[in-house]
């Protein structure tokens, strides 16, 4: 097991799990020492009956850049994780091995163009695999940097369970947009039952200010989570009070429910005029 592996898996704390689950996965922190530039890979034109997506190798991958990862990237010095999963009559079968060999692979994200990466995936897929599961490698890269380029709507707050609760449920449903059931399930099922598991236990990520020992904060910095704190404290005043007055409104005599549904319509778009405020509301209010 590599080095760079041993310290991923020092860090996986029960906070992590629980907003780590939720958010777009991270860029990881690259090494200190600045990695020499990738060499570009080299492009025919592009066939005259249809362009293929940038990205897609049309070439075998030139030895220029194997060498660089080998030699001067993040990659360098260390052995891959994961790999291509189960092949069963030529095809893959759903395994958690994919995602940690795309994770692995993206540790260049930054180094190298998103299109060199996913060409060298591509390419290694082709040399390794049967024709039909490295077509679905290709496919899963693709898919895998669709959802981590989708944007979130519902925010995770620490210490609050209904927002983890209801920020999971949106990435789960993103998951499977993106890769299809039973790749979601395979990629992330394990993290989502542990989630909701402790969830339903009662168990709660700490608070952000149980987290900051606000005595070793400069007067900037305390000032700076003094206004974050009063920011969520808003908010949640906000929410409350909107979840109050659908309450009043599902009580109120002499409305049918299309009368009911516009009158919190419009209540949501009185109380939460940005769009991404509004998203965020409905997901906490159940609308």
């Amino acid at each position: 097991m590599s080095a760079l592996r041993l310290a991923a898996a020092g860090v996986a704390t029960g906070a992590v799990l629980a907003l780590g689950l939720l958010w777009h996965t991270p860029d990881e922190t690259h090494p200190q020492a600045a990695p020499a530039a990738a060499p570009p890979i080299a492009r025919p034109a592009a066939p005259a009956e249809a362009a293929r997506p940038a990205w897609r190798a049309t070439l075998a991958v030139p030895p220029e850049f194997e060498r660089w990862v080998q030699e001067h990237s993040a990659l360098r010095g260390t052995t891959p994780d994961g790999g291509w999963g189960p092949v069963v009559d030529g095809r893959l079968v759903p395994s958690a091995a994919l995602r940690r060999r795309f994770d692995y692979v993206l540790q260049l994200d930054g180094q190298a163009p998103p299109e060199a990466i996913g060409a060298w995936v591509t390419e290694q897929a082709r040399r390794e695999l049967p024709a039909a599961a490295a077509a679905e490698v290709e496919r899963l890269w693709q898919a895998y940097q669709g959802l981590r380029a989708a944007p979130a709507s519902l925010a995770a707050r620490a210490g609050d369970a209904e927002s983890i609760a209801a920020a999971l449920d949106e990435r789960h449903a993103q998951r499977v947009h993106w890769l299809g059931e039973a790749w979601a399930r395979a990629f992330y099922g394990d993290e989502e039952a542990a989630l909701r598991a402790r969830l339903a236990s009662g168990w709660q990520t700490a608070s952000a200010d149980a987290l900051i020992d606000a005595t070793r904060l400069d007067s900037a910095a305390h000032q700076r989570l003094a206004d974050e704190l009063a920011a969520q404290a808003r908010w949640a005043e906000r929410i409350a009070a909107a979840r109050a007055e659908l309450e009043r409104l599902q009580r109120q005599p002499g409305l049918d429910e299309a009368q009911r549904a516009a009158a919190a319509e419009q209540l949501l778009a009185a109380e939460f005029a940005d769009e991404r405020e509004r998203l965020r509301a409905r997901g906490l209010l159940g609308r």
